[in-house]
């Protein structure tokens, strides 16, 4: 009996650390604060970092794990979009410089651009839908009217 307690209880501080044990209003909150707290203007690095502590927050609420999965999508799309556009800047300095066979190097930055804007193409609507989700939550559940 003392060894299913133990079980269960150990089973119960799991789940709490999994997010099982906030409230869905607080894990509304963690949500948009984590997600709030990727600066687009910060480093790419840093960006990186916001983004993975936001794709490890524990949510046990599906709506809210689906809101956090949609920004996380949107920002790493909008990453992936930032490094193309940085491969192709550094093909083309190479290019300039007299480096790398002309129509090779001028296919890979025009790959470079294109996966650029590719990336750039699915972080839109992505973005849209964090920030329009993540500002629905900020307003809290709404109230009917007595």
């Amino acid at each position: 009996m003392l060894c299913d307690l133990r079980i269960v209880g150990g089973l119960a501080v799991v789940l709490m650390g999994l997010g099982c044990g906030k409230s869905r209003d607080e894990q509304a909150r963690l949500l948009v604060e984590t997600a709030r707290r990727i600066d687009p203007d910060a480093p790419p690095s840093e960006r990186r970092s916001a983004v993975e502590r936001l794709r490890a927050l524990p949510l046990a609420e599906p709506a809210l794990a689906e809101v956090r999965e949609t920004c996380v999508q949107g920002h790493d799309a909008l990453l992936e979009a930032e490094s193309q556009q940085d491969r192709a800047r550094r093909l083309l300095e190479v290019l300039e410089r007299g480096g790398g066979s002309g129509a090779a190097g001028g296919s890979q930055v025009r790959q470079a651009l294109d996966a650029s804007e590719a990336a750039l193409g699915r972080a839109r609507p992505l973005l849209e839908r964090c920030q329009s989700r993540l500002a629905r939550l900020e307003r809290g559940p709404r109230r009917r009217a007595p």
